[in-house]
């Protein structure tokens, strides 16, 4: 039983789609799902394919298939605010420091939006090979204006100025999640598709390889506690570490699968993670997948899971 009198803030869910969907048939919704002291609810459009959120005070924005959507008012109105030209939408972050400013990972490169998605701009591709534009993973550094780093087929680059040059950082490998530490920002992760977890201390200056599974979806990291860290992937299950990435441990779960796309530690509760599967909803676990409960969503793939 989970203790919802715990949570002060909703926590959403990207939800890709659910298991056995059938074109044509009353299919569970897909799209975002916010869950509060009530339990689950779904906001917005019942087909969206939605891979990410992200939201501040004014705006919710999702990344789908076919663009980003945006609500303005609470998640009851919805419209798409790019146009035809964006597409496979994979992630979406807001700036810390200017407000309205959306930045959004395609798969086929960077969009921004200076105006709260009422006009985008594409950005210049961060590296020369046609795998720099592939881009999975996106964050906008939580202390430095103007820094932004994104995970590519590539390998991972970081901008100074906003997206509008590029620099290689780390090694040129696959890249699918990325994670800065709330309450060390100079922590970073990047979880890899087969070759594991990236760490590096020094803000992404320098990066290490470490145990985490082949392929990792999923990285967090607690904003209570940076000594505290996750890693997850399809087929690989669930890693921690208790001392900020120095060593890592795989942890058995007692779930129907072990396919995992997402994870989030939880603000509210020290300990607490939720865990995002392919096709088998959510779980929560206090003890870093010691024991797991079901948290609903069943049947959902949930691409990404964030706090509000």
């Amino acid at each position: 039983m989970i203790d919802k009198r715990t949570r002060s803030r909703p926590l959403l869910a990207a939800v890709l789609e659910t298991r056995n969907y059938v074109v044509g048939s009353a299919n569970a919704p897909s799209g975002l799902y916010r869950h509060t002291a009530a339990g689950w609810a779904h906001e917005g459009w019942r087909n969206a394919r939605a891979a990410a959120v992200a939201r501040d005070a004014s705006a919710v924005f999702v990344a789908s298939g076919n663009g980003v959507l945006r609500s303005r008012d609470g998640g009851t109105g919805w419209r798409v605010t790019t146009d035809w030209r964006v597409c496979e939408v994979l992630d979406v972050a807001l700036d810390p420091f200017a407000p309205g400013r959306v930045v959004a990972a395609t798969a086929h490169g960077l969009w921004h939006s200076p105006d709260g998605g009422e006009t985008w701009e594409a950005l210049p591709a961060a590296g020369s090979h046609s795998n720099a534009t592939f881009t999975p993973a996106l964050a906008l550094d939580a202390r430095r204006p103007g820094r932004i780093v994104i995970g590519t087929e590539d390998g991972l680059f970081e901008s100074s100025d906003d997206g509008r040059t590029w620099r290689a950082i780390g090694p040129r490998v696959p890249i699918r999640a990325l994670a800065q530490s709330a309450a060390a920002p100079g922590l970073w992760l990047a979880g890899t598709d087969g070759h594991g977890v990236l760490r590096s201390t020094d803000d992404g200056a320098t990066w290490s390889a470490h145990a985490g599974g082949s392929t990792a979806y999923a990285v967090a990291i607690d904003p209570t506690d940076p000594a505290r860290l996750a890693a997850a992937g399809i087929g690989a299950g669930l890693w921690q570490s208790t001392d900020g990435g120095q060593h890592w441990s795989y942890q058995p779960l007692d779930l129907p699968a072990l396919a995992l796309h997402a994870l989030a530690f939880d603000p509210d509760r020290a300990g607490r993670l939720w865990l995002g599967t392919v096709g088998e909803g959510v779980f929560v676990t206090d003890d870093l997948g010691a024991t797991c409960r079901d948290a609903g969503l069943p049947e959902a793939t949930v691409y990404a899971l964030a706090f509000a």
